[in-house]
């Protein structure tokens, strides 16, 4: 009797449950942007996205995971939004990339490899000026270009400005060598210059 209470009738139990599992419907597993979600496991809706470490804000729900997009997403103005201390990064390592380039030795600029690479020094430093002046005062208005000017006149700055203009007037840059938008962008700069010979000629 104690080998049955034991032994035989727990192993009946145990078929009785295994046959009620195999048996048990349990549909098709509910999915979550194409992906299976384990039964028990509360799906979130099809249309919600995942997000991004930058895209949580104030007001942000569990359930849904979302924000509130009536919270600005832009940290501040200059020289508080995100990313201001990598920009600045990037310009001083343009100003100095383009310094070493202007630091050379005049008859550099008469080979076609120095010329390939002054153009490059100065379409790289005027065409990433240009388009920060212009993106900083789209994105904040007076306070942003007001910002970026000052941000572009440092004292690097104003050396760029005084070796490009001796460059030219020297007659070791060319400004066909340079993007239109780079020449144009050069022209209030140099307008008052003039170029005293053409060194490069043969």
């Amino acid at each position: 009797m104690s080998t049955i209470r034991g032994y035989v009738i727990p192993a009946f139990v145990l078929l009785g449950l295994l046959a009620l599992f195999a048996t048990w419907d349990f549909g098709e597993p509910r999915r979550f942007h194409g992906m299976a979600i384990p039964f028990g496991t509360t799906a979130l809706k099809p249309e919600a996205s995942l997000p991004v470490w930058h895209e949580v804000r104030p007001g942000y729900s569990d359930d849904t995971w979302k924000y509130d997009k009536s919270e600005p997403v832009n940290e501040g103005v200059p020289p508080w939004n995100t990313r201001e201390d990598m920009n600045k990064k990037l310009r001083d390592s343009n100003r100095k990339s383009t310094q070493r380039v202007l630091d050379q030795a005049w008859s550099t600029f008469c080979t076609p490899a120095g010329r390939v690479k002054l153009a490059g020094a100065l379409d790289s430093y005027f065409g990433r000026r240009q388009q920060e002046e212009q993106q900083y005062a789209q994105r904040w208005g007076k306070e942003g270009a007001d910002y970026i000017t000052r941000e572009w006149q440092t004292a690097d700055d104003l050396r760029i400005e005084r070796l490009v203009e001796e460059t030219y007037e020297r007659g070791y840059l060319d400004l066909h060598d340079l993007r239109p938008t780079v020449a144009q962008r050069l022209a209030p700069l140099l307008k008052d210059s003039r170029v005293s010979g053409q060194p490069c000629k043969p």
